[in-house]
């Protein structure tokens, strides 16, 4: 796993220690990524760099919008079941266009109506991955690895997960995994996306609101 000190941490964002531990009693950031370890001066807290790299980007551009008590509800897992309609999700500028209308031909009659914030994620970071990759990757082929995968995502619980996209030999596959448990192959398969579905939902959260139970809203709040 990638890590960043705490004091690399906070060098790199700006924010203060105080915020950094205010966060985490607000739940804001879980208590499992600060990670101790010995080090010449005794001990350091690190964090896994992705995630709270992302998650401290993600609470800066919405602090002004939302108090603590209520990013720390958007934030929750227990959000994880929240969804996006096709339509939505079909004018979310984090979706491909091209690979939503191949994905909707892909399904067919079966195209789903409504989607789940980690099915929303994953076809985001497969969007992503489109964008950067397209002229080795066909719409089509990714389409058909996120029909394939959807299933499976659904059946996930929490936001703890990994996605992760490789190449063997001709075929593109898709593994999904609990993001502290990292996967290691051999040389003969190329890595092409490895992101953590977790943070790619809560940045969904933050800016598509509508998409998930009502949050209210409280007069006067601290927006440290």
């Amino acid at each position: 796993m990638d890590l960043i000190s705490k004091k690399e941490l906070l060098e790199q964002t700006g924010i203060s220690y105080g915020q950094l531990y205010r966060w985490k009693r607000e739940r804001l950031i879980p208590e499992d990524w600060f990670i101790k370890q010995a080090s010449y001066t005794g001990q350091e807290t690190f964090f896994p760099r992705e995630q709270i790299l992302s998650r401290v980007t993600a609470i800066l551009q919405a602090k002004d919008q939302y108090s603590l008590e209520e990013l720390a509800a958007i934030l929750s897992p227990e959000a994880a079941g929240a969804f996006l309609s096709a339509e939505k999700l079909a004018a979310a500028e984090e979706i491909d266009s091209g690979l939503f209308h191949q994905l909707s031909q892909a399904a067919g009659p079966s195209e789903k109506k409504e989607y789940t914030l980690l099915e929303t994620a994953l076809l985001a970071e497969l969007s992503a991955l489109y964008r950067t990759e397209n002229q080795r990757i066909t719409g089509k082929e990714l389409a058909e690895l996120a029909l394939q995968a959807l299933p499976a995502v659904g059946e996930l619980h929490g936001l703890d997960h990994l996605c992760t996209v490789f190449r063997s030999g001709e075929r593109l596959h898709l593994v999904l995994s609990r993001a502290a448990s990292p996967l290691y192959f051999d040389s003969g398969v190329k890595v092409l996306l490895s992101a953590p579905l977790g943070e790619r939902a809560n940045q969904l959260k933050l800016k598509y609101p509508a998409g998930i139970p009502a949050v209210q809203r409280k007069a006067g709040t601290d927006h440290e």
